[in-house]
């Protein structure tokens, strides 16, 4: 498995190779069919019919409580995270520099401002989204824009969290 999200103690989700997706309903693990047979790098849950996971190929899955169902967003290549903060505000991003916004019908191409692969993606909301990629790439997304945030490294980073507006973690 290569990522895991959930919304609660009775909806963890896991994605992994070969278009493998698990769910976890507070008692036992139970497969479910996406449908494809790309790797899946990245999972986000919001509730029970809200999950998206993203990966190889430039997959992208919506669950909506009883099916996932193939998004066709334009991407190409590999999909590596995805994050949501709500039904009409998600994020994916991964290699070429890659960050797509969905608005809850359409997935939007946004200009990172870098072609390194960006390998994590986090907020606190529409305004506040920060994705991490290689050669110490931060981005910093304020709601209309990107922005390059300096961080005097060139070490990949891997993941970033974001507590607050003013404590942004990440590791590489």
């Amino acid at each position: 498995f290569f990522g895991v999200a959930g919304s609660g103690a009775s909806d963890v989700w896991a994605v992994g190779d070969a278009g493998t997706v698990w769910l976890y309903d507070g008692t036992s693990w139970q497969p479910k069919s996406s449908g494809l047979t790309a790797t899946f790098n990245s999972v986000a849950a919001l509730d029970t019919q809200n999950v998206w996971a993203v990966g190889g190929g430039a997959s992208v899955l919506r669950y909506n409580g009883s099916y996932f169902a193939p998004q066709s967003i334009g991407a190409t290549g590999s999909l590596q995270a995805v994050w949501a903060a709500s039904a009409s505000d998600v994020w994916a991003v991964g290699s070429g520099g890659q960050a797509w916004h969905y608005t809850g019908t359409t997935w939007i191409a946004t200009d990172s401002k870098t072609t390194a692969s960006l390998n994590s993606v986090h907020g606190l909301g529409p305004n506040q989204v920060w994705a991490v990629g290689d050669g110490g790439v931060i981005r910093f997304w304020d709601g209309s824009s990107w922005s390059i945030v300096a961080t005097g490294s060139s070490s990949s980073l891997r993941h970033v969290w974001a507590a607050s507006a003013s404590e942004i973690w990440t590791v590489g």
